[in-house]
């Protein structure tokens, strides 16, 4: 019954008193040993408790059964002892959440039994650090049940319990989905199968003709083409048609690429890290190496994506307008746009509700899964309608938080015809309405993080890590749990202000100077018909200068990191003004230098063919890539022990799950849509060459700001 009441409480399981002894030994006289000794006194009280066996409540009944087991050593009340989490070796690597064992208590069934798996989260005063202990009670018990057993048994401290659940496949919102997703399904099957019965029966005919002619797609009636558009054969096709036209920049295609490698990189780490049992060994590989600055500074990548939607509505833009002298339907480019983005959006959002909570099971994927279902059922309107970047004003209450990029980039599209027609009638004033508002924006983005007392996200990273290194110093004695260091200490705490200038990460007037710089670098390519000839001496400064701003913005942060500094506020208001911009014309020189041919090996690199299918599948890898590593982290029993090697095991298999996903919702959601868009407005015939041997792409570029999708 000891050892039973030990676990109950989640602080030691097989471990003796002569076990709590030695750590009191380690740690001194110390608040952690007050708790500690806090939780043993509530212990003794709790041994002197008794469980009516003949109590109205079916839980005290099933608790006093289950002591009385245990005293006769059965087999199922010694599971359900060794299912509950224990203090576990690496608590000084801040390994505080004890899942136990979820599986082996879910399937414990006796004859009066059935275990039922909760997680007890326990926080006081004396300990700031929240501990997460796995627990196994009777299914005749509820959460209230558990939580008012935990506040009676510890005074001082603060409990939550959650149940680990299982999300039913028989929810009005599964059944949607699964329906939703058969329907996809059929529809693409059938299509499929219709173009390869008419690819046989082609083939035979051209066959006996002599004839090597397959495409067909042309000569289709509306009817057919709408059919063929839904098509994996064809939709395949030409996704990995790699032909590279003249007037296509692609140097574009590796760059996004890369660029959406990037974001999955750092997703990857991000949450990891949340699930993690050795937390303390990521904080100081943050803290002691230069190279993961790579990773924390992965946020450029966002603005980058910026940079090259910009760019292509500019360069595709100004192209159409000569050719149509001027005129544009400006209500027809935003349908086309909202209908060629918002299906693949949708899609990916009712999946995340319906059917991908049912993919995963296990002690953390009920809650990891839970806050985002809830969250998309109360918000997903904002998502559709492109404004979630604005309501809800906090970013970690959106629906599909990642999402924030899509609603600024919408938003910035919706306003790009004004710049449009101005740099069509009156380039000169365009550009400088551009450079004031970016300007202003910088300023904006300056005053909001000096007013807010906001330091770079790297050096607020690094402070989190600092504080979780410095969690147990290397002392004789401690006095606190957490011991701040002085960078922690020269800032305080920032006071809270309105998310619409706290928030100087996802808010459009403080992200459209990435945008604007693009288009300003689109509208050059296009005047100087992709060649902008310069000096050889420009061209070594020019790759120079990019090449090193681009790696301080990146790495020079470094110094202050390891020596566990902030910047003076000041400084820190100009970093996060100024290095956004600053590094939308470091990648603007990459694309300048690549199209006019300068680029060299970076552009026989950025430029390879193989990087064309995997470039048109980001936007869809953007939607799904924090679904699939959430599965991947959260679906274990017990959580991720991290090393090196481990993430980037991890991040290959993100990747690789992710390409896979991306390709099929490709091909039943995207690429249909496209196709039928294309159709319907009689965009889907062969283009001719336009004037100075320049291609118009794909689609018409007024009515999608891109070439192929960015993300």
């Amino acid at each position: 019954m000891i050892k039973f009441l030990l676990l109950l409480f989640g602080l030691v399981s097989i471990c003796n008193c002569a076990d709590i002894e030695n750590i009191h030994a380690e740690i001194g006289n110390s608040t952690f040993q007050n708790t500690f000794e806090s939780f043993e006194n509530v212990r003794e009280k709790f041994f002197q408790q008794t469980f009516d066996p003949t109590s109205d409540d079916p839980c005290v009944t099933s608790l006093a059964q289950l002591l009385s087991d245990v005293s006769k050593s059965k087999v199922y009340a010694i599971k359900v002892l060794d299912a509950w989490g224990k203090l576990e070796s690496g608590f000084f690597q801040l390994n505080i959440k004890w899942m136990g064992r979820y599986y082996e208590c879910i399937n414990i069934k006796s004859t009066d039994f059935e275990g039922k798996y909760f997680s007890v989260f326990l926080s006081s005063k004396a300990y700031p650090l929240q501990l997460q202990i796995g627990t196994c009670f009777p299914n005749t018990c509820s959460d209230q049940n558990v939580s008012n057993l935990f506040e009676t048994a510890l005074k001082n401290v603060t409990v939550t319990v959650t149940p680990s659940q299982q999300f039913k496949a028989n929810s009005p919102k599964s059944i949607l989905g699964l329906v939703i997703l058969a329907i996809v399904f059929t529809i693409t099957f059938s299509a499929t199968l219709y173009d390869g019965i008419i690819r046989w029966h082609r083939k035979r005919v051209l066959t006996e003709l002599d004839c090597l002619d397959l495409d067909y797609a042309t000569e289709a009636s509306k009817c057919q083409k709408i059919i063929l558009s839904f098509s994996a054969l064809e939709n395949s096709k030409r996704l990995f048609n790699t032909d590279q036209r003249p007037g296509d920049i692609n140097c574009l295609h590796g760059i996004r690429f890369i660029s959406m490698a990037w974001v999955i990189l750092g997703h990857t780490v991000l949450t990891a890290d949340n699930y993690a049992d050795n937390l303390m060994f990521m904080a100081k590989y943050l803290l002691n190496t230069w190279s993961f600055q790579a990773i924390v500074n992965g946020t450029y990548s966002v603005d980058t994506f910026f940079f090259l939607s910009g760019l292509l509505v500019a360069y595709l833009g100004m192209r159409e307008l000569n050719r149509s002298n001027g005129k544009m339907n400006i209500a027809i480019m935003y349908c086309y746009r909202y209908i060629r983005l918002t299906p693949a959006y949708a899609f990916s959002i009712l999946m995340l509700v319906s059917i991908w909570p049912l993919m995963g099971t296990g002690p953390m994927w009920y809650t990891y899964t839970e806050a985002s279902v809830k969250l998309c059922d109360q918000y997903w309107w904002t998502n559709l309608l492109y404004i979630n970047n604005l309501y809800p004003t906090d970013m970690t209450k959106e629906c599909f938080s990642w999402g924030w990029y899509l609603a600024n980039d919408m938003q910035f599209y919706l306003l790009s015809p004004i710049f449009l027609y101005l740099l069509y009638r009156f380039w000169k004033i365009a550009l400088g309405l551009m450079s004031f508002i970016t300007v202003s924006s910088m300023i904006i983005t300056g005053a909001f993080s000096r007013h807010t007392q906001q330091q770079p996200i790297v050096l607020t990273l690094s402070s989190i890590a600092y504080g979780v290194v410095n969690a147990f110093p290397d002392s004789a004695n401690l006095t606190t749990v957490i011991k701040p260091g002085p960078a922690i200490e020269t800032i305080g705490d920032p006071p809270k202000y309105s998310m619409y200038m706290q928030d100087i990460y996802g808010k459009p007037y403080c992200r459209i100077g990435a945008y604007l710089i693009g288009m300003a670098f689109g509208y050059l390519l296009h005047v100087r018909n992709n060649k902008v000839k310069m000096p050889k001496a420009a061209v070594v400064c020019g790759w120079v200068a990019a090449v090193s701003v681009g790696m301080s913005i990146v790495y020079g942060l470094y110094p202050t990191i390891h020596n566990m500094e902030f910047l003076n506020l000041d400084v820190a208001a100009f970093y996060n003004a100024v290095t956004r911009p600053v590094w939308c014309c470091c990648v603007g020189w990459v694309v300048i230098a690549c199209t006019s041919g300068y680029g060299g090996y970076v552009d026989t690199f950025l430029s390879w063919k193989a990087f064309i299918p995997l470039s048109r599948l980001t936007y869809c890898l953007y939607l799904l890539h924090l679904l699939v590593i959430g599965l991947l982290s959260t679906t274990t029993e017990t959580l991720l022990h991290l090393s090196i090697q481990y993430i980037m095991l991890l991040y290959c298999a993100s990747v690789c799950v992710t390409l896979v996903l991306a390709y099929l919702v490709h091909l039943m959601v995207e690429a249909p849509v496209t196709g039928i868009i294309k159709i319907l407005t009689g965009k889907d015939q062969p283009k001719q060459p336009v004037a100075n041997h320049v291609y118009v792409q794909d689609e018409n570029p007024l009515l999608d700001n891109q070439s192929e999708h960015d993300a």
